[in-house]
């Protein structure tokens, strides 16, 4: 019995850790990812946090599950970040890549900035990120005799396009920010309604 939560550690692990392409890099080869974040109205986001995860087996052990970004970097005056990785640490030993997740991060809690996020799987030596631009939902809550209903502005009111769907979360602040009370996909509808038992 001692055997299962290794077990289930491991499986976590292969799971979690999805593999890509084949590298067309080598372990010894300089890979740059770099890109440009801009805020809600379209502006520079300068000075900023920006964060990398590496989806491997080292970040999973060693990072906490990916919490933490392997590496970081903060947007010039322009909005302009830049790291530069190993070919070995963007794959595996048998070349395959791992995902690569960038995003813009606060280290305080809580967090009230817009997130925006793009994950991909590292295939070139020179990797320029699609412009980030963040999204503020202004959302609404309305407390009801018996339900709670959450609105919030569509993304095409900054981007002026709607995405397939929202992933809805609800947090609460003394839990820190990875703890979520309720998650749901909502298509790309802008309301949601739930039972007040969900809100303790």
């Amino acid at each position: 019995m001692k055997k299962l939560p290794i077990l289930a550690l491991v499986f976590l692990l292969l799971i979690g850790c999805e593999r890509g392409p084949q590298a067309p890099f080598e372990p010894d080869d300089e890979v740059v990812i770099h890109g440009v974040y801009q805020n809600e109205t379209g502006a520079v986001l300068a000075d900023r946090w920006i964060g990398f995860w590496i989806n491997s087996p080292e970040s999973f052990f060693t990072n906490f599950l990916g919490l933490d970004p392997e590496e970081n970097d903060k947007t010039d005056t322009e909005g302009i970040y830049s790291e530069t990785f190993m070919g070995e640490d963007l794959m595996d030993l048998q070349g395959a890549t791992f995902k690569v997740i960038v995003m813009n991060y606060d280290t305080g809690w809580p967090d009230t900035t817009p997130k925006a996020a793009c994950d991909f799987f590292p295939l070139d030596v020179d990797i320029e990120v699609p412009t980030m631009k963040l999204w503020r939902g202004n959302p609404i809550v309305a407390v009801g005799a018996t339900d709670v209903t959450f609105s919030w502005d569509q993304l095409s009111s900054t981007h002026g396009s709607e995405p397939d769907q929202y992933e809805f979360q609800v947090k609460a602040t003394q839990d820190g920010p990875y703890y979520t009370l309720w998650q749901q996909d909502v298509g790309s509808q802008t309301t949601l309604n739930l039972p007040q038992y969900v809100l303790p």
